[in-house]
């Protein structure tokens, strides 16, 4: 589907264009238009190595120092993306240009800032290992068959009569060359995260999960 003002490409189930703001109306020929290009898209991935899941995240990298992250599963490995500073400036000047070209106005370009950046791991879909590593040589890859463990806990809200709050979920990856420890704010209420990772690491799966009186946390899974 395209906005209907500025002509950029929006998935189906938007309300809202991410480039101006404007709010979307369903529009059979676009409909059709966009149906054409995502066959045409999902061929074209399908001719490489295509990712199974990204999830965002937060890499532990010292007592009290982590950096923004994606994890990014394919077949045969695990990417990790490193969200530098650098990089999310150079992003933000990106679309901040594309906005004031499109005419964007303060408070939908605000919101349509908030939603690129909600949205930013979905680029990874459609892009091989190859170009991942190569944006940012901090980037690095860690092929399945050296991880020898792989643990998922699920971020909880916990509710009490007098309080909320929010407890952060852990991904623990240990490998050939060490360990990693991750941070994530995802619940897995839909089961999603758990099959991917089910199919890609079984008994070297650990999955930590809870159905009680806590109420879970605002992320369901990674689609």
């Amino acid at each position: 589907m395209y906005c209907q003002n500025c002509g950029n490409k929006v998935s189906e189930d938007s309300k809202f264009c991410s480039i101006c703001g404007t709010k979307l109306t369903s529009n059979p020929r676009n409909e059709e238009e966009n149906n054409s290009k995502t066959i045409e898209s999902f061929s074209s991935i399908n001719k490489g190595n295509k990712a199974l899941m990204v999830l965002n995240a937060s890499l532990k990298e010292g007592l009290l120092k982590s950096i923004g992250c994606y994890i990014i599963f394919f077949d045969d490995s695990i990417i990790v993306f490193k969200l530098s500073k650098k990089i999310q400036n150079e992003e933000t000047k990106k679309f901040q240009k594309k906005l004031k070209e499109s005419g964007t106005g303060f408070f939908k370009g605000s919101a349509a800032m908030m939603t690129f950046w909600s949205n930013f791991g979905d680029r990874f879909y459609n892009m091989t290992p190859e170009e991942i590593l190569s944006e940012e040589k901090e980037n690095f890859q860690i092929q399945n068959n050296d991880i020898s463990k792989i643990e998922f806990k699920q971020s909880l809200t916990i509710v009490d009569e007098d309080s909320q709050h929010q407890k952060m979920g852990d991904i623990k990856i240990k490998y050939l060359n060490g360990e990693l420890k991750f941070q994530h704010k995802y619940n897995d209420s839909n089961g999603n995260i758990k099959k991917v990772l089910s199919s890609l690491f079984n008994r070297n799966l650990k999955y930590k999960g809870k159905n009680s009186s806590i109420v879970l946390g605002n992320k369901e899974g990674f689609r």
